[in-house]
Protein backbone atom coordinates (compact mmCIF):
# COMPACT_ATOMS: atom_id res chain seq x y z
CA UNK A 1 0.00 0.00 0.00
CA UNK A 2 3.07 2.30 0.93
CA UNK A 3 4.26 2.06 -2.07
CA UNK A 4 0.98 2.83 -3.67
CA UNK A 5 0.69 6.07 -2.26
CA UNK A 6 4.16 7.10 -3.13
CA UNK A 7 3.54 6.26 -6.97
CA UNK A 8 0.04 8.53 -6.42
CA UNK A 9 1.83 11.40 -4.70
CA UNK A 10 4.86 11.42 -7.48
CA UNK A 11 1.88 11.26 -10.02
CA UNK A 12 0.20 14.43 -8.62
CA UNK A 13 3.28 16.45 -8.56
CA UNK A 14 4.68 14.90 -11.88
CA UNK A 15 1.35 16.09 -13.67
CA UNK A 16 1.99 18.83 -15.43
CA UNK A 17 4.92 17.58 -17.03
CA UNK A 18 2.96 14.33 -18.09
CA UNK A 19 0.46 16.82 -19.42
CA UNK A 20 2.74 18.69 -21.24
CA UNK A 21 4.34 15.72 -22.77
CA UNK A 22 0.72 14.63 -24.20
CA UNK A 23 0.20 17.61 -25.56
CA UNK A 24 -0.68 16.28 -29.13
CA UNK A 25 -2.75 13.04 -27.88
CA UNK A 26 -4.92 15.63 -26.02
CA UNK A 27 -5.06 18.00 -29.17
CA UNK A 28 -6.23 14.98 -31.38
CA UNK A 29 -8.78 14.16 -28.77
CA UNK A 30 -10.22 17.09 -28.70
CA UNK A 31 -10.15 17.48 -32.54
CA UNK A 32 -12.23 13.91 -32.53
CA UNK A 33 -14.70 14.86 -30.46
CA UNK A 34 -15.56 17.71 -32.22
CA UNK A 35 -15.50 16.53 -35.78
CA UNK A 36 -17.06 12.73 -34.83
CA UNK A 37 -20.25 14.50 -34.05
CA UNK A 38 -21.83 13.82 -37.30
CA UNK A 39 -21.24 10.04 -37.26
CA UNK A 40 -21.00 9.03 -33.23
CA UNK A 41 -22.85 9.61 -30.11
CA UNK A 42 -22.31 11.59 -27.56
CA UNK A 43 -21.48 9.14 -24.89
CA UNK A 44 -19.18 6.95 -27.62
CA UNK A 45 -17.52 10.45 -28.90
CA UNK A 46 -16.82 10.69 -24.70
CA UNK A 47 -15.34 7.42 -24.05
CA UNK A 48 -13.07 7.29 -27.16
CA UNK A 49 -11.64 11.14 -26.63
CA UNK A 50 -11.22 10.34 -23.26
CA UNK A 51 -9.03 7.49 -24.55
CA UNK A 52 -7.16 8.62 -27.16
CA UNK A 53 -6.05 11.58 -24.10
CA UNK A 54 -4.89 8.62 -21.98
CA UNK A 55 -2.92 7.02 -24.45
CA UNK A 56 -0.76 10.06 -23.94
CA UNK A 57 -0.75 10.70 -20.39
CA UNK A 58 -0.73 7.08 -18.83
CA UNK A 59 2.27 7.47 -17.14
CA UNK A 60 5.52 3.85 -16.91
CA UNK A 61 8.02 4.23 -14.11
CA UNK A 62 11.55 3.74 -13.87
CA UNK A 63 14.24 2.84 -11.49
CA UNK A 64 13.77 5.89 -9.34
CA UNK A 65 10.32 5.95 -9.44
CA UNK A 66 10.17 9.26 -12.03
CA UNK A 67 6.80 9.23 -13.81
CA UNK A 68 6.93 9.32 -17.93
CA UNK A 69 4.08 8.55 -20.45
CA UNK A 70 4.31 4.48 -22.30
CA UNK A 71 4.42 5.83 -25.68
CA UNK A 72 7.51 7.94 -24.53
CA UNK A 73 9.09 4.82 -23.17
CA UNK A 74 8.39 2.56 -26.20
CA UNK A 75 9.79 5.09 -27.88
CA UNK A 76 13.10 5.17 -26.69
CA UNK A 77 12.82 1.84 -27.05
CA UNK A 78 12.70 0.90 -23.29
CA UNK A 79 10.30 -2.42 -22.00
CA UNK A 80 7.08 -1.80 -20.49
CA UNK A 81 4.89 -4.75 -20.04
CA UNK A 82 2.15 -5.20 -21.79
CA UNK A 83 0.29 -5.86 -18.46
CA UNK A 84 1.52 -2.66 -16.24
CA UNK A 85 0.87 -0.54 -19.49
CA UNK A 86 -2.83 -1.88 -19.74
CA UNK A 87 -3.04 -1.48 -15.98
CA UNK A 88 -2.10 2.23 -16.40
CA UNK A 89 -3.85 2.79 -19.41
CA UNK A 90 -7.56 2.07 -17.92
CA UNK A 91 -6.38 3.62 -14.65
CA UNK A 92 -5.98 7.03 -16.77
CA UNK A 93 -8.73 6.53 -18.49
CA UNK A 94 -10.88 6.31 -15.79
CA UNK A 95 -9.51 9.19 -13.92
CA UNK A 96 -9.91 11.40 -17.41
CA UNK A 97 -13.27 10.34 -17.71
CA UNK A 98 -14.62 11.15 -14.69
CA UNK A 99 -13.13 14.07 -14.21
CA UNK A 100 -14.65 15.05 -17.88
CA UNK A 101 -17.93 13.80 -16.47
CA UNK A 102 -18.22 15.98 -13.23
CA UNK A 103 -17.57 18.87 -15.59
CA UNK A 104 -20.34 17.96 -17.51
CA UNK A 105 -22.80 17.58 -14.22
CA UNK A 106 -21.17 21.38 -12.97
CA UNK A 107 -21.27 23.62 -15.49
CA UNK A 108 -19.94 27.01 -14.70
CA UNK A 109 -21.81 29.76 -14.10
CA UNK A 110 -22.41 32.41 -16.86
Amino acid sequence: MQEFLIHLVVIVLMAGVLLFWAIPFVAVALLFHRYSAAWLAERTRLVAACGIAALGIAPSFDIYRQPHPIWLRWWDGEAVGAGVALLSLVVTWAVIYLQIKSLHRHPKPA
